[in-house]
C-alpha cells in the first residue's frame, strides 16, 4: 500500500511539473494564425522582413516534415542540408556555439538525405503564398522554426535570428533567413479523423 501511494505521488508530481513548466514559459494551446498575426507578433521581437516569414502549406505537410521548434535547418547553395550539431548535442543549442565560430562553415558535414528541392514545396511564404525558392546570390539559407503559441521558448530562435543577421552584416557571405511558423494557419484543410 505504501509503495502504491509513493508511485501515485510520483506520477502526479511528474505530470503537474510539465504543466507548471509550460505555464512558466508562456506556452499556450496553438490557435489558427494569419500571415498578419505572425508578422505583427514577430515584429515585436525581432526586425524581421515580411518576406522572411513562411509556414507549412497544411496539416499533412507539417506532420510529415515539421520539426520540433525551436529548431534550425541550414542548406548550402547546392541545396544540401548541413549538419551543425555535434553528435553529443541533440537539441539546437549547438547552433549558438556554431554561429560564434562561423568561419568553420565550410567544414560542416553534408546530410544528403534531405535536399532543399524535396523539402521546400511543403511550405510557402506567408504573404505571397508562393513556394520558397532560394535566391541565386545566397550562399546559405537558414530555416528557423518557431511558434507563436510557444511563448518564451522562442527566445533562442530570436537570438539565432539576431546572430545570423550580425554575420550577414559583415558581408563575407550572403545568408538567407526564413522564419518558419509551426502554428496552424487559418484556412488549412482540417485533417480527417
Amino acid at each position: 500500500m505504501k509503495q502504491l501511494f509513493f508511485f501515485l505521488l510520483l506520477v502526479i508530481s511528474l505530470s503537474s511539473c510539465q504543466k507548471i513548466m509550460l505555464r512558466y514559459y508562456g506556452v499556450k494551446q496553438p490557435k489558427e494564425e494569419t500571415a498578419s498575426s505572425l508578422y505583427d507578433y514577430l515584429r515585436k521581437k525581432i526586425a524581421v522582413d515580411s518576406q522572411q516569414i513562411a509556414h507549412f502549406t497544411g496539416y499533412q505537410q507539417y506532420a510529415e516534415f515539421g520539426p520540433e521548434a525551436p529548431e534550425v535547418y541550414i542548406f548550402n547553395r547546392e541545396g544540401y542540408r548541413l549538419r551543425y550539431k555535434p553528435d553529443s548535442i541533440d537539441c539546437s543549442g549547438g547552433l549558438t556555439l556554431f554561429l560564434e565560430q562561423w568561419e568553420q562553415m565550410d567544414k560542416l558535414d553534408i546530410d544528403s538525405s534531405l535536399q532543399l528541392s524535396d523539402w521546400a514545396p511543403f511550405f510557402q511564404q506567408a504573404f505571397s503564398q508562393k513556394s520558397y525558392s532560394m535566391a541565386e546570390d545566397s550562399d546559405y539559407v537558414f530555416f528557423i522554426f518557431w511558434g507563436k503559441f510557444m511563448g518564451r521558448i522562442n527566445q533562442s530562435a530570436y537570438d539565432w535570428y539576431e546572430q545570423i543577421e550580425a554575420i550577414n552584416a559583415k558581408g563575407k557571405e550572403r545568408l538567407e533567413l526564413q522564419m518558419i511558423a509551426v502554428d496552424p494557419i487559418e484556412g488549412w484543410e482540417k485533417p480527417e479523423k
